[in-house]
């Protein structure tokens, strides 16, 4: 099993494969920033249980109650979803999906930050409309635009 450090060299290869250097070159804080759409991904390598991961996360909504209504449209959206996970936290409503950092590739990572960013592109208006918050970020921060 390869450590954190390795996991992030890792995804470090992975991503010059699929773009320009300069384009994907993580924060202070090892973080990858994604623009689809109107939603905001970030990308990082992190510990995990028995083995690193990869994530991508797109915070939807900020300042979003909870409720039982929102809770039961969560539950309905990861029923049917075949990919990621929605969940409410501290009143961040967030998509997020997670890969074992060592065995990721191109062929794996890129489909999902795209994959994930469609998702996240299509349901902050959706659920923002039904049940309030605000975008989490009053403007996108500075990213690479996918869509």
């Amino acid at each position: 099993m390869k450590t954190l450090e390795e996991c992030r060299a890792h995804i470090d290869d992975v991503f010059r494969q699929a773009l320009p250097e300069e384009a994907v070159r993580p924060d202070a804080e090892g973080r990858r920033w994604f623009a689809y759409g109107s939603a905001t991904l970030i990308v990082s390598v992190a510990p995990g249980f028995g083995a690193p991961f990869v994530s991508v996360v797109a915070p939807l909504l900020r300042d979003v109650a909870k409720t039982s209504a929102l809770f039961e449209a969560i539950n309905e959206l990861n029923e049917s979803a075949g990919i990621g996970c929605v969940y409410w936290a501290d009143g961040v409503v967030v998509v997020k999906e997670k890969l074992v950092a060592e065995t990721v590739t191109v062929e794996k990572l890129m489909p999902m930050i795209f994959v994930i960013g469609r998702v996240a592109d299509s349901l902050d208006d959706v659920l923002r409309e039904r049940f309030g918050g605000a975008p989490m970020f009053g403007s996108q921060p500075a990213a690479l635009r996918l869509r």
